[in-house]
């Protein structure tokens, strides 16, 4: 049987030894290695003849065998604890071991030499102990030669018996009570005590029999039917030995909480988070007995569920029935958890904001549930509007019940801002915009329910012409959609002081016109004439983006010399607006590093904000100002001050054929320009 022994870091500081490494690769040494083999301490020294050597330190695990000088390698190595820190133990030969050096021969072939050699003692004799069978507090007795020299009996799992507890100690004869912590297992004798001195090691002699030990059994549970806190009898053999009881779900309950202990029964408090099982007993071995039998936890009965005053949010609901104490837990359909007292007999709970109809469940720490009768809820009720109709942009307010319970309100299908009077659950005011419409009033609650007005809310419009939707953003000279309704009032529709003059289709529903390209980037309410002679103004804006237009065509591979540049007019940037966008198109072969330069018809430096020099190196930044290699298109800001310079400075630029030149660029790497747009 495997024995588990605690690893004194105290010990091993004081014996630790020094090693030699026979291999090629020089062993650690350290006092505990994180991947080599080492070895920090081995003993007892001396040893006794038959005894068990115990080997600390790192890796032990990986030890395949263990030279003793005398004897034929070990190979039969006990691993107590691997890794790091780890130990192994082998038993030394009776006969035939020699003093001398310790060799440790790793899996793959290393060789650890200890530098001390390892000594023997003259053997104890562990002859027999009687009974071979018995149980915690048994007395055994046990037989052999120089026993008067033990300091200590080990049982299985390690389990010490110090020389001060024996019953009797003789030269040939130890009495001693087997521990209520002792399993089935092989008997040691050691020749020092560590539970007085932990920091020695004993020589260890074990005997050739296991010691056989009964285990408490359980033979019986009752009552099986139990509320929480009620005790429980278990019958079986050895229940003295019980040191806790654990039930399903809850916490183990020690020995010092029972009730009653005899060897043949025990009394225990069934705690208040049991849940229906069987009962495991747990002894001071480490051993479990389990009941065949299961408790099974009470349950609370309903009988009635009521109002304090109506079944409405945030006010409080009667529960009555047997065993209601033991609830933990009430909560409503699709709610949280809902907070609740119990008094005399009954459950008060507060119905939370977002519960809607249907039964009420109370649970138990248990795990057990019960539901009431199903509740309904109390809804707003809309009984009218004042006034019966407004202006689009004026407030009106609803009248009604239970208004405290709305959290929104739209009308004909749009959201709006709402206010409830301090203190009341009749009156909800109610803003609308210029854009509303008649139509229905819908109240939404918390918990997702909504209620609609049976009559429309009449909304009057501002404008005779009535806009629903307009698309937007477009650029100038682009499409725009408007729709809604009486567009056939519509004479001429103007934008940014320009009229429309371009109309893809006119219905009195749906307009496609094109937004005139003179129109400056901004936001604009189209301007309506109507057929009538009067003016209104669209209560939507258009958001109009600058357009995008093409001041020189290539290509051209760029180079520094006549032939292999871009040359760009001035003429376009006199109606450039400052703040416009240049976009520079171009390819790059190969995708490797190349250069760009910068100049005004005179030659003088163009720099622009973003790259903040003349000449620019794509590849130095290839993620600036949105130039990449997928889209090579280099988009920069024309300053007032730029697009002076560009007008100021205009020239003729003779070597490549071009008249009322603004601006030149040249460079190297393999660029090839294809257009320059502006983007206004």
């Amino acid at each position: 049987m495997k024995k588990i022994f605690k690893i004194s870091a105290a010990f091993a500081a004081i014996c630790l030894v020094t090693l030699a490494g026979c291999s090629k690769q020089e062993l650690s040494t350290d006092q505990y290695a994180d991947d080599a083999v080492a070895l920090n301490v081995y003993g007892p020294q001396p040893v006794v003849r038959g005894g068990v050597l115990r080997f600390l330190g790192s890796n032990l695990d990986r030890v395949v065998s263990v030279v003793l000088p005398g004897v034929d390698p070990i190979t039969d190595i006990e691993v107590v604890q691997a890794g790091v820190p780890s130990e192994i133990r082998i038993t030394v030969p009776k006969d035939g071991p020699e003093p001398g050096l310790v060799t440790l021969v790793t899996d793959d072939g290393q060789e650890i030499v200890t530098k001390t050699e390892l000594t023997y003692s003259e053997p104890i004799e562990f002859e027999d102990f009687t009974p071979k069978s018995a149980k915690a507090g048994d007395v055994i007795t046990i037989t052999g030669d120089y026993l008067n020299l033990i300091k200590e009996v080990v049982f299985s799992e390690n389990v010490l018996v110090s020389e001060d507890d024996f019953i009797s100690h003789t030269r040939y004869e130890i009495k001693v009570t087997v521990p209520a912590e002792a399993q089935t297992g092989e008997i040691g004798l050691g020749d020092a005590d560590e539970l007085k001195n932990p920091d020695v090691m004993a020589n260890i002699v074990m005997s050739e029999d296991e010691l056989v030990l009964s285990q408490p059994t359980v033979t019986g549970m009752s009552p099986l039917a139990v509320r929480p806190g009620d005790n429980v009898k278990i019958a079986g053999i050895q229940m003295t030995q019980i040191v806790e009881v654990r039930f399903e779900g809850a916490v183990p309950v020690p020995a010092e909480d029972f009730v009653n202990v005899t060897d043949t029964e025990i009394t225990v408090p069934v705690p208040a988070d049991a849940h229906d099982g069987p009962a495991v007993c747990v002894s001071a071995a480490g051993t479990e007995a389990v009941t065949e039998e299961s408790i099974v936890l009470a349950v609370p009965q309903v009988s009635k569920v009521s109002a304090q005053t109506r079944f409405k949010a945030g006010l409080a609901v009667v529960i009555e029935g047997t065993d209601l104490d033991l609830v933990t837990g009430v909560s409503f359909s699709t709610a949280a958890a809902a907070e609740f007292t119990y008094a005399d007999g009954s459950i008060t709970a507060t119905i939370p904001a977002t519960a809607v109809n249907g039964a009420i469940t109370l649970s138990t720490a248990a795990g057990k549930t019960v539901s009431t009768e199903a509740v309904t809820l109390v809804v707003p009720q809309i009984s009218s509007f004042s006034p019966a109709k407004v202006n689009a942009g004026e407030e009106f307010t609803i009248n009604g019940t239970d208004l405290d319970l709305v959290t929104g309100v739209s009308l004909s299908g749009e959201a709006c801002e709402f206010s409830l009077a301090e203190g009341s659950t009749t009156e909800i005011t109610v803003s609308t915009v210029a854009t509303s419409k008649s139509g229905k009033v819908t109240l939404t609650l918390a918990n997702g329910v909504s209620v609609e007005s049976t009559e429309d809310m009449v909304v009057e419009a501002l404008t005779v012409v009535q806009v629903t939707e307009l698309s937007s953003p477009v650029k100038a000279g682009e499409n725009a959609t408007m729709k809604g309704s009486n567009f056939n009032m519509i004479e001429s529709i103007t934008i940014g002081g320009y009229k429309v003059v371009s109309y893809v289709n006119r219905s009195d529903s749906e307009m496609v016109f094109t937004v005139p390209a003179e129109v400056n980037p901004g936001e604009y309410a189209p301007h309506f004439v109507l057929t009538t002679g009067a003016e209104e103004d669209c209560l939507y804006t258009l958001a109009v983006e600058g357009a995008e237009t093409t001041i020189w065509e290539g290509p051209v591979v760029m180079t520094w010399s006549a032939g292999g540049r871009v040359v760009i007019p001035a003429a376009p940037f006199e109606t450039c607006p400052a703040g416009a966008k240049i976009n520079f198109y171009f390819t790059q072969t190969p995708d490797s590093w190349s250069q760009i330069q910068f100049n005004y018809a005179d030659w003088t430096a163009l720099v622009f904000p973003e790259i903040g020099k003349q000449v620019f190196a794509p590849t130095d930044d290839p993620a600036g100002w949105g130039w990449t290699f997928g889209s090579r298109c280099l988009t920069l800001t024309l300053t007032q001050e730029i697009i002076d310079n560009i007008l100021a400075k205009r020239q003729d630029c003779t070597d490549e054929g071009v008249t009322d030149a603004g601006m030149i660029l040249q460079g190297d790497g393999g660029n090839t320009f294809t257009k320059v747009t502006i983007l206004k």
